[in-house]
């Protein structure tokens, strides 16, 4: 293949005809513009030009050979030539900073005492289509307000005098401890971030030992950041309890997305966290703008909407502007393809993106280790309910899921209460991400380590000592420490299944009634009809006072059959007693010795009419009665005497 001159390729830079230089190899991108990702217009804007460097902000270099078709590749660009490629000018940002971030001209980290601290730094540093990336939501930015506003709707509820000298904050993520009850969430496209991109702040988390989830839309590829991570490690003396987790995006086509899963597990990635709130990209408004605005700087205003569609995703998942990639974001995906993902994969497997207690108990029942509850950053979709909302519903639908599944939830936390609210709540462990983000930009590894430090500040013993001991929140007993659980749910998710039926509450008066209330009462719960459980409450009032004239009407029926039980023993005991012989202490009553008295006259009276020759009828002869062992009269065989 022979070398492309650098005058050549520097011709090509429009629409109808785009080159573009990457890795030092030439492309002809121009029938690739309509399927690029991030949309026309970042392409064009380097047209003619080397766009590497802008290139790996995104993508690793060996997705060129995933996406561009071979023929695409015209071939190696030749150093030597004395043409010059186009030169671009830098329009990243419509107030480009020109700060260095290791300069004075920006806050000493150690002035970052608070996670908000660091978005302001980061706005100077970042680009203007970075910040736009990072900080953006999906339409009006409902989503990612409530994310924030709602941890204010939980309230402490502080007791005294306890003792709460031990304090332990550790927490394990599926076997594996941490010091920290949160980890890193994942977020893509680092490199847009920070030149360091995902290692920068993996090397930033290994330092201080937390997890981090690790986006399939990285910047760099899973094997280059597992190998940053290995390194670091190995610089540690291996004394990290850092892991790293993967949060997987599923492909179309299965092939690809079994490919993925095996790229993974050979990495070494402890756990797989499949994305399941991204079937579609949500409608990213700041993104949209943005985009608009690079279009009418190349010209491309009176495009048909195909050439400049936004709102979109890089590589395998949703990124900086433009369409998901053709092929590499599932709209497809159901809960039985957990049964191949199973298959393929061994360890421990979570659903994320979690919106009802509806699919926390199907993610249960369909064998899940875990669930991220998460509306993905507020970036989806338009008045998504917040992860908080989500864990209140979990708790008083399905509480049983808080027991079985490990439940992570992210999304607003932007303070130590936060985490420990969620806690309280049942949560496993919290995910932070944008701070982290900001962190990264503004300091690099040294931000990614404070930031932890301003979080953790909220769980040292020294705070505790002085704030949260005195409060009596530790050790953290959910059903004590809180209030306001009453809040109301905002979530309505009836099941289109179910068919309407009249709402009705009696007092059920035998099982069946106690079944037929009980299965209403289900019903209704998964239906969540209406925001209110006030019905709901009222039902199972009824069922409870049925339940309890049932159980009281079993207790009067089992004390009455006790009773009669122990009467029928107390006449046996009689009967029993009265067959015992005199002579062994028996008992013989008053009739029965009357009677006895009056056979033995009666006796004595015929004995005495004998003697004197009168003669009885037969009759009388049989009334005569004989002790059945002696065979005399005058007696009988509780009375004998006489021996056999």
């Amino acid at each position: 293949m022979s070398r492309i001159n650098r005058a050549e390729v520097a011709k090509h830079h429009s629409k109808n005809d785009c080159w573009i230089v990457l890795d030092s190899k030439a492309y002809n991108v121009t029938n690739f513009l309509s399927e690029h990702p991030g949309g026309a217009p970042i392409i064009l804007k380097n047209a003619g030009s080397d766009a590497t460097e802008e290139f790996k902000k995104y993508h690793p270099l060996s997705y060129l050979e995933d996406y561009l078709p071979k023929e695409a590749l015209l071939g190696p660009v030749d150093p030597n030539t004395s043409g010059q490629l186009r030169q671009i000018k830098d329009t990243n940002s419509r107030k480009p900073s020109k700060i260095d971030p290791n300069s004075n001209e920006i806050p000493h980290v150690s002035l970052c005492v608070s996670t908000t601290d660091f978005e302001p730094v980061a706005k100077t540093v970042m680009s203007h289509k970075s910040y736009i990336y990072a900080s953006s939501s999906a339409n009006t930015g409902a989503s990612i307000k409530a994310n924030i506003d709602d941890w204010g709707r939980i309230s402490f509820r502080p007791r005294v005098m306890r003792n709460v000298g031990e304090v332990d904050t550790r927490r394990k993520m599926f076997g594996h401890s941490s010091p920290y009850p949160f980890y890193i969430c994942p977020m893509g496209t680092m490199g847009t971030i920070h030149e360091g991109a995902e290692p920068e702040m993996v090397q930033g988390a290994v330092r201080k030992g937390i997890h981090t989830l690790v986006s399939t839309a990285s910047s760099k590829s899973s094997e280059q950041i597992m190998q940053s991570y290995v390194d670091e490690q190995r610089r540690l003396g291996n004394g990290s309890p850092t892991q790293l987790f993967y949060q997987y995006y599923m492909p179309v086509n299965k092939d690809k997305a079994l490919e993925l899963i095996r790229i993974v597990k050979r990495c070494g990635y402890k756990s797989l966290w499949v994305t399941v709130d991204v079937p579609v990209v949500g409608k990213r408004t700041a993104d949209r703008r943005l985009q608009a605005e690079e279009t009418l700087a190349v010209s491309l205003v009176d495009e048909g909407p195909r050439d400049r569609e936004i709102g979109g995703d890089n590589a395998f998942a949703p990124a900086m502007g433009g369409r998901p990639v053709q092929g590499r974001l599932t709209p497809y995906m159901t809960w039985d393809d957990l049964e191949w993902v199973r298959k393929e994969w061994d360890d421990p497997i979570v659903l994320k993106g979690i919106q009802c207690a509806e699919d926390a108990k199907l993610a249960m029942e369909y064998g899940c280790d875990g669930i991220l509850l998460s509306n993905h950053g507020g970036r989806q979709l338009h008045t998504a309910p917040s992860a908080l909302m989500t864990l209140l519903e979990i708790r008083t639908y399905c509480p049983e899921v808080l027991g079985k599944l490990e439940v992570f939830l992210d999304g607003g936390l932007r303070d130590g209460n936060d985490v420990l609210k969620a806690l309280c709540l049942g949560a496993t462990a919290v995910g932070v991400g944008r701070p982290f983000l900001y962190a990264l930009s503004a300091y690099g590894s040294k931000g990614v380590e404070r930031c932890v430090d301003t979080f953790d500040l909220s769980f040292t013993p020294a705070n505790i000592c002085s704030a949260f001991r005195g409060a009596g929140l530790v050790p953290v007993q959910p059903d004590t420490f809180l209030s306001k659980l009453d809040v109301q749910l905002r979530t309505p998710t009836p099941l289109a299944t179910i068919a309407e039926v009249l709402w009705q509450t009696c007092t059920p008066s035998n099982t069946r009634e106690l079944e037929a209330q009980s299965t209403l009462i289900r019903d209704r719960v998964q239906r969540h009809q209406g925001s209110s459980p006030a019905s709901i409450i009222a039902a199972i009032s009824q069922l409870q006072k049925g339940a309890e004239v049932m159980i009281l009407s079993a207790e009067l029926m089992r004390d009455r059959i006790a009773s009669l039980e122990r009467a029928n023993i107390a006449v046996s005991e009689r009967r029993k007693r009265k067959k015992k012989r005199i002579q062994k202490r028996g008992v013989l009553t008053k009739g029965a010795g009357e009677d006895i008295i009056a056979q033995r006259e009666a006796d004595e009276q015929i004995a005495c009419e004998e003697r004197q020759g009168g003669k009885r009828s037969g009759v009388s002869r049989q009334a005569l009665a004989r002790c059945s062992r002696c065979r005399e009269t005058g007696h009988d065989s509780r009375t004998c005497r006489k021996d056999t």
